[in-house]
């Protein structure tokens, strides 16, 4: 077979992987996927787009992390969350950080169907830490495996929403550079970090919304707490 060939059966591929993950997205009603940021680097978003780590570096690109030790080691992919941030790590930046302003960012579902994507169960720097295979965690097989039971670590409540992952910290590691156009919506925790954003800013090219539910835990939660043995909590 010839290079040709070869390319077009691989592109063919692609084309019918992309097909069954929309197909069982939209099935799943899976609309959104947030990534939270300092707002410090908003600016640096809106004209450049949402860039990896060693995409920033490549370019010179001031930034200002908050996960400064990355153990899952993937710096050519940004950390990308189903339906809902992953507000205990945002939390812990919080702690570590108290004078950041985050806000976060909403993008649609159709970027898991559009770009190559590490899909985690959990957390990814405890899912990744000692696979050596990426291949495993992609894919719609792959996909499908964050809103499966886990025994013996969370399982899924009657309120959790079909859309949710089952860990509230399951990841979508996304390849590349993923255009400011793609965001859809710039939330904020509340109405004066958005006042404070607006005074800056002669013309907001993306819609913003104040909304503090995407800054604290899932609905789920202290039930899920409950159904593991766990006193209640964040």
């Amino acid at each position: 077979m010839g290079t040709a060939a070869r390319e077009g059966d691989t592109a063919e591929t692609r084309k019918r992987e992309a097909a069954a993950l929309r197909q069982w997205i939209r099935k799943r009603k899976i609309h959104k996927l947030y990534h939270f940021t300092s707002r410090r680097n908003l600016e640096s978003i809106l004209e450049h787009g949402l860039l990896p780590v060693s995409a920033l570096q490549a370019r010179r690109l001031v930034f200002h992390p908050s996960d400064q030790e990355r153990y899952e080691g993937q710096l050519g992919r940004s950390c990308l969350s189903i339906e809902h941030p992953n507000v205990h790590l945002l939390e812990s930046y919080k702690k570590k950080f108290p004078n950041r302003m985050y806000v976060v960012l909403e993008f649609s579902s159709a970027l898991l169907w559009k770009y190559e994507c590490v899909f985690t169960p959990c957390n990814a720097a405890r899912a990744l830490k000692y696979s050596f295979d990426l291949e495993e965690f992609k894919g719609l097989r792959a996909l499908k495996h964050l809103f499966a039971k886990q025994p013996g670590y969370w399982e899924r409540a009657a309120s959790t929403r079909r859309p949710w992952p089952t860990d509230d910290q399951a990841e979508v590691l996304i390849e590349n550079h993923i255009p400011a156009s793609s965001i859809r919506t710039i939330h904020f925790a509340d109405r004066d970090d958005l006042l404070l954003w607006l005074r800056r800013q002669d013309v907001t090219p993306v819609p913003v919304a104040i909304s503090p539910w995407l800054f604290a835990h899932r609905g789920d939660m202290k039930e899920k707490r409950r159904l593991k043995g766990l006193p209640d909590g964040k």
